[in-house]
């Protein structure tokens, strides 16, 4: 607030909507300072009440031009404005699900797999592992709920990559071009498939490995990897998401689908304040990040209320790291 900047082009980010309001009010505050007269001089007096207003007026307007919001905001707004959920398209608006139906979405994704909804899937190896899991936890239902979903959050936010096809067993069919001689040898097909299923087990070692460090156990980790694909197709059919879905949504939708509003975002957003940043999850870093890249500065607020420049690339890799 240094030099004279457009409240179009600012946002305020912080991790709750309170501190937000907060940081943007305190912004306000600075631009639109309160003063005091205590002259009893009537017309001094009517000169200051008709400046009050004016500065009260001008500070409104300013408010509605300035947003100020959490990160899953700024997603949200992202996604419902330039992406297909958007009030202009025909598909259904895009709703986010509160931890309450999390949790029925997950005992209803169990349920499916249980009664066999996914044919590739062996259901007594199923049944073994919820056994496992629900044994190891005291016969706790609830608290198996909590554990997948808290699972699934993590994964999310640490960008992980579960997102079909990335997380498959079956080798995706490969469209030959028109200049083939015909479809690939059995070798190369059991190469592609031999890979496919070494970086699985990867990622699968990954996120159990990130799930025991906060205190997961490892039972609840498997069997919320089974429960993952179904409970995300859930929410396809369903036109939901989880809140954190919402970073990497728009940065997919940003990055892949709409490079020109990728664009006019990076142009309009001048100024970016970030409250908090250390507490920024990996997707949310991600999105942050690509909409910066460019013209727009960015800084974030230390807990003693001092400014610094967003990460360089090198903490960023650190910071991903240490995430994962």
């Amino acid at each position: 607030l240094d030099v004279f900047c457009s409240p179009e082009s600012m946002v305020i980010l912080s991790f709750t909507n309170k501190d937000a309001e907060r940081l943007k009010q305190r912004a306000l505050d600075y631009l639109f300072p309160h003063t005091t007269n205590n002259n009893s001089n009537n017309n001094n007096s009517k000169n200051n009440d008709a400046a009050e207003s004016e500065r009260q007026i001008a500070r409104n307007e300013m408010s509605q031009q300035l947003w100020a919001g959490t990160m899953h905001a700024f997603s949200l707004a992202i996604l419902r404005k330039y992406g297909s959920y958007s009030s202009s398209s025909s598909s259904m608006p895009l709703r986010v699900l509160p931890a309450r139906e999390m949790r029925n979405r997950v005992s209803a994704s169990l349920r499916a797999l249980m009664n066999g909804s996914n044919q590739d899937m062996d259901k007594g190896e199923l049944q073994s592992r919820y056994s496992g899991a629900l044994e190891e936890l005291g016969h706790s239902r609830s608290i198996l709920q909590q554990n997948i979903v808290r699972c699934i959050d993590l994964w999310k936010e640490a960008n992980m990559p579960l997102h079909p096809p990335e997380l498959s067993s079956s080798i995706p069919s490969i469209e030959m071009g028109e200049d083939s001689s015909g479809d690939r040898s059995g070798e190369e097909e059991n190469e592609l498939r031999q890979e496919d299923q070494r970086r699985e087990v990867r990622v699968r070692k990954s996120c159990i490995e990130l799930a025991m460090r906060l205190g997961i156990p490892k039972t609840s980790a498997l069997l919320a990897l089974d429960v993952y694909p179904e409970y995300q197709a859930r929410h396809a059919a369903a036109g939901t998401c989880d809140p954190s879905d919402l970073a990497a949504m728009a940065h997919r939708l940003l990055l892949e689908q709409q490079p020109k509003t990728l664009h006019l975002l990076r142009s309009k957003l001048k100024h970016i304040i970030v409250d908090e940043y250390q507490d920024m999850s990996v997707s949310q870093h991600a999105l942050l990040r690509l909409v910066v890249r460019g013209r727009s500065s960015s800084h974030h607020l230390n807990e003693d209320g001092s400014r610094g420049k967003m990460m360089s690339g090198a903490m960023r890799k650190k910071k991903k790291k240490e995430m994962r």
